[in-house]
C-alpha cells in the first residue's frame, strides 16, 4: 500500500510543479527519438521504453512518470520477494544475521 502511495505521489507531483522535463530527460527524449543503437550514454532500452511510453501516453510526458513509478514499483516488488524467500540470508543481512 506504501509503495502504490509513494509512486501516486511521485507520478502527480512532477506533472503539477515541472513545466519542462526535469534533469536529463530532455536528453533521454532525444536519443529516444532516433532509436539508435550504440550511443555514449550507454544502453538504448531506456531510451526506447521511454520514447514508447511518451508516445503512448499521447506525446505527453505523463506516460514516462508512469513508466518511471512502474519500474520502481516492479524493484521493490522483487527485492522484497527475494528477501522473504530467503535469498539473502547467505549475504549477510540484517535478518539472516538475527536468525543465527
Amino acid at each position: 500500500m506504501r509503495c502504490c502511495f509513494q509512486a501516486a505521489l511521485w507520478l502527480i507531483l512532477p506533472l503539477l510543479l515541472y513545466r519542462s522535463p526535469p534533469g536529463d530527460l530532455a536528453t533521454v527524449r532525444a536519443y529516444g527519438r532516433e532509436y539508435q543503437v550504440g550511443t555514449d550514454l550507454g544502453p538504448p532500452l531506456a531510451f526506447w521504453l521511454a520514447d514508447i511510453a511518451f508516445r503512448a501516453a499521447g506525446n505527453h510526458m505523463f506516460g514516462v512518470y508512469l513508466l518511471a513509478q512502474l519500474c520502481s514499483i516492479a524493484t521493490f516488488r522483487g527485492t522484497v520477494s527475494a528477501g522473504t524467500r530467503g535469498r539473502w540470508r547467505t549475504t549477510g543481512s540484517a535478518r539472516g544475521l538475527a536468525e543465527r
